[in-house]
């Protein structure tokens, strides 16, 4: 009975973390590329070319992290290593929201990504110990529903304080609502036993491949699912503020109402891959959505349209991505990791490659003016549907 109520309370309280992690990370998401922006202007006059970059830097450093995390996580264990992220993020927050010379705003920049990553992979550890297999399809869509709760509430207040104050001021109220974080994982996990963190190689072995055939179809669903998030937080909100005529509010309002995906969707989603359709259909069937909407925002732009048009069409490409998202990590959980639980941190290396990628390349083509934003929105959509050829080789769990 004490061990079930020891597992209950932590599985709040990762809730809890979540939630806020989530919340803090939603302030600033869609504002960052705006605010690098503005910040990268007083030296260049193309600001917008350059800024993707900078999102490839954080992804190189959040890959470097994933590449080393089980030699960190077993000298400092899981809960050490997830606290100091934890008490060093309201700190990067903070400095960031000051008006410092574009390197040291730069290298806080930098620390803040990594303190959320780490955090992000602190968590999945924590779930992957307290929740069963056979509960793992709709558990985990429900934690996934409560962090998405926290991303969804944020944006529309960040876009009201962008746009009525400035843009410095989301940031602090991200790291006031990262405060709290540090208190809640020492309180809930202080007394965490840690797995064996085996190293992942780079390569994996092909003996590995043939005990777990499905990691790259999953990773190649995960990959594609970056590839659509890294189009949404830095192209986007630059090309609906900059080119469509939209203001932080008004975008702030159109994000919120597309995120609440996220929140009504996993669990629903989770319930019916259990029972009934599978993971694989559902991975598969989001990776289309999100494509054809990437594809259609620059098709429409040519044309007059109206602020719930392009809600709506927000909405569509979130319930594709809310699909793929949710199921690809409940696929992954309930295939792969109980068998090689060190394989979290290579299925997490799918994130930070995509944003070292797919940011480079962009950067890299609109500075050299081969493609314009519109273009770079509607390649990348079409690359996200041929993806789906390395996603169909998943084994289907029904």
């Amino acid at each position: 009975m004490e061990n079930t109520l020891i597992g209950k309370r932590s599985l709040m309280i990762l809730s809890i973390t979540g939630f806020l992690t989530s919340l803090e990370v939603g302030f600033t998401t869609y504002i960052d590329s705006s605010y690098l922006s503005r910040a990268l202007s007083q030296y260049t006059s193309t600001p917008d070319r350059l800024v993707g970059y900078i999102f490839a830097a954080t992804a190189a450093l959040a890959l470097l992290y994933f590449i080393v995390a089980p030699k960190i996580l077993r000298r400092f264990g899981n809960t050490n290593v997830t606290l100091f992220a934890a008490s060093t993020l309201p700190v990067a927050l903070f400095a960031i929201s000051m008006p410092l010379h574009i390197i040291p705003k730069i290298l806080t920049y930098l620390l803040m990504t990594l303190d959320t990553t780490m955090i992000y992979a602190g968590l999945d550890i924590y779930i992957s110990r307290y929740v069963s297999e056979e509960k793992m399809g709709v558990l985990h869509g429900v934690f996934f529903a409560i962090l998405s709760l926290g991303f969804m509430l944020s944006p529309a207040l960040s876009g009201y304080i962008a746009s009525g104050y400035a843009l410095h001021y989301v940031y602090i109220a991200a790291a006031l609502s990262a405060l709290p974080i540090p208190f809640f994982i020492r309180y809930a996990f202080k007394s965490f036993k840690d797995p064996h963190y085996d190293d992942v190689p780079l390569v994996i072995s092909k003996r590995l491949h043939e005990l777990t055939p499905d990691l790259f179809p999953v990773f190649s669903a995960q990959f594609a699912l970056q590839t659509f998030y890294v189009m949404m937080t830095i192209y986007v909100p630059l090309y609906f503020v900059e080119h469509i005529g939209f203001t932080y509010d008004r975008f702030g309002y159109i994000i919120t109402m597309a995120l609440a995906m996220f929140v009504i969707l996993p669990t629903p989603y989770g319930w019916l891959a259990d029972k009934f359709i599978g993971e694989k259909e559902m991975i598969i069937t989001g990776m289309v959505v999100m494509g054809a909407t990437l594809i259609a925002i620059p098709f429409f732009a040519e044309t007059q349209q109206t602020f719930f048009f392009w809600a709506l069409l927000l909405i569509i490409s979130r319930i594709g991505a809310t699909a793929t998202e949710s199921m690809a990590d409940a696929f992954f959980f309930k295939r792969i990791e109980y068998a090689h639980p060190s394989l979290i941190a290579f299925y997490r290396r799918a994130r930070p490659l995509a944003w070292l990628i797919v940011p480079t390349i962009g950067a890299t083509l609109l500075t050299l003016q081969i493609i314009d934003i519109s273009s770079l929105l509607a390649v990348s959509g079409v690359a996200i549907i041929g993806m789906i050829a390395l996603t169909a080789k998943l084994r289907d769990t029904l």
